[in-house]
């Protein structure tokens, strides 16, 4: 049986070769602050009522989970402030249910969630829950 004209096992070659090229290109300190992962990622920045996904670059760091898009923060939260990451399954685009990351930030007035669509996400979620013990 053909592949059509997508060629998976050449596509699969040719994003290992973008993801290492983004990988020299990535800064090893943020402020700073070592950066222990980091991964291209989609954020959810809109509200319950409503999905706004961002693209952009989730980092790591010692101090701080942060995502940035081009030079801009999205967010830039605290590991103190962190309750936990939780691995759910959610919709991404109408129809489509996928694995996501949910980060919770407590502060003093509320909880909030913040849901970010990124590779790996169970090593996202055991990397961040090992640097809050």
């Amino acid at each position: 049986m053909g592949q059509g004209r997508f060629k998976t096992a050449e596509n699969n070659k040719v994003m290992s070769i973008i993801d290492t090229i983004r990988d020299q290109n990535a800064s090893s300190t943020i402020d700073g602050e070592e950066v222990l992962k980091h991964s291209q990622a989609a954020y959810d920045g809109g509200n319950a009522v409503r999905s706004s996904w961002k693209i952009g670059t989730l980092y790591l760091t010692e101090k701080k989970l942060m995502f940035l898009q081009g030079q801009n923060s999205l967010f830039a939260l605290s590991l103190d402030s962190l309750s936990g990451a939780d691995v759910i399954e959610r919709n991404w685009i109408p129809g489509k249910i996928v694995k996501q990351l949910c980060v919770v930030q407590n502060r003093e007035d509320r909880k909030r969630k913040f849901y970010i669509l990124v590779k790996k996400t169970e090593i996202w979620k055991e990397v961040i829950d090992g640097c809050l013990k």
